[in-house]
């Protein structure tokens, strides 16, 4: 199986004070438990998923930090020398517990590359045939995929367990639903733009390792759900369908492939279950991803299986806004502010092809919160109404026909 490395963007203004996202001592303790109605999962920058919790294969933070968050390196390439042989050990332990030959690190890339893409594949499949065996045990109405943005460690993705808990005591009541938290590094900075270089990089190969997870969901007939916030929108995009022109004419090398060609293999499917919604908190992106919305892999497009796709913004958003900078600088992220670019450009597209498009702007009822630039979900959550509309507008069959802060890109 091919896994996703990350392109290098052309330089850009920020390369900023960012780090990769240390995921190692809680992905060592939760990552692929499969516990009640939920599923965590973590992936590193390359796209790599993490061993599972139960292989007992503890990822040392300090040693993922000088390995800058790559787990391929980590594993399998010049460490410092107090780590030498605990690391050769750690590589072939996990070879073993995937039932994969163990092969030791090589002077080769292209060997590495082929170690590393045999053993991620056991632990993709793995991840899979659990959240397969939760869904046919659990039989839940639907299946809720929650994806964070950049600049999260693990502590500032507890939204994660609020909107749970929302979603359990409103639109999903007495019902029974699957959970699936998704854990990607996107980089962290106490500076903002400082890591949206990080996020950039992480978004396409992570994007694509997440298409082939939902892509081998069993179940065909499951409503599949994505809230995605920030970086998560664009990350959400990319698995779904093929991106192309947010990387403004530039491809990416993805392990010796272009991004173009890897897209299209077999194995990056596009999924093909009967409705699949999305909703778009504070989305850190152009409108251009939605260009290539329609091109998609080994999934001809007779009827629009993606139903909904619901976008909440707040024009006040100091980061997608980029405080007082452009918010076209160093990386896009216009859609989260700009009504009219989502009516000029995103609306019609999707209208096009029959999939119902709403967008509710949060900047009033923000500002009237009391956060009035906010970007994070808590915030958009503390909205009340409007929050219970947006909600509405991806969960329910019947949504909401009118509502005061939902635009209408038909007047």
């Amino acid at each position: 199986m091919k896994l996703v490395l990350p392109f290098l963007l052309s330089v850009i203004l920020l390369s900023g004070c960012g780090r990769p996202v240390l995921y190692g001592v809680s992905a060592s303790n939760d990552s692929g438990r499969a516990i009640d109605n939920k599923m965590k999962i973590y992936i590193d920058r390359e796209g790599s998923l993490y061993p599972e919790a139960s292989t007992q294969s503890p990822v040392d933070n300090e040693r993922l930090l000088y390995h800058k968050g790559f787990l391929r390196t980590y594993y399998q390439y010049h460490t410092k020398k107090k780590w030498e042989t605990i690391q050769q050990e750690e590589y072939k332990s996990i070879q073993k517990k995937y039932d994969v030959s163990p092969n030791p690190s090589s002077t080769l890339a292209s060997e590495n590359y082929k170690n590393w893409i045999a053993l991620q594949s056991k632990i993709r499949s793995s991840y899979i045939n659990k959240l397969n065996h939760q869904i046919e045990t659990n039989k839940p109405e639907a299946l809720i995929i929650l994806v964070h943005g950049y600049n999260n460690d693990v502590d500032k993705a507890k939204w994660y367990e609020q909107l749970e808990q929302y979603l359990l005591n409103n639109q999903f009541k007495g019902k029974a639903v699957q959970f699936l938290e998704v854990r990607w590094d996107g980089g962290t900075s106490t500076s903002a733009l400082g890591i949206w270089g990080y996020a950039q990089h992480s978004m396409y190969p992570v994007g694509l390792t997440l298409r082939n997870i939902i892509s081998n969901i069993n179940n065909k007939d499951l409503p599949i759900r994505i809230i995605a916030h920030s970086t998560g929108a664009p990350l959400s995009c990319i698995a779904l369908w093929n991106s192309e022109s947010a990387l403004s004419g530039n491809d990416l090398t993805i392990w010796g492939n272009s991004y173009k060609d890897l897209s299209v293999e077999h194995e990056y499917t596009t999924p093909i279950h009967k409705s699949i919604r999305v909703a778009f908190i504070a989305p850190a992106m152009p409108s251009s991803h939605f260009n290539e919305f329609t091109k998609r892999t080994g999934n001809i497009l007779q009827s629009n299986n993606y139903d909904r796709i619901i976008f909440g913004h707040n024009r006040k958003d100091a980061a997608t806004g980029k405080s007082i900078l452009p918010s076209s600088i160093a990386g896009a992220t216009t859609l989260g502010v700009n009504s009219e670019e989502y009516c000029k450009e995103v609306f019609p597209r999707l209208d096009s092809v029959g999939t119902y498009s709403k967008l509710v702007d949060f900047t009033g009822p923000l500002e009237k919160a009391g956060y009035k630039r906010a970007h994070g979900v808590k915030e958009f959550m503390a909205t009340g109404n409007v929050f219970d509309t947006f909600i509405d507008l991806l969960i329910l069959e019947k949504a909401p026909t009118s509502h005061i802060h939902i635009k209408n890109c038909l007047n």
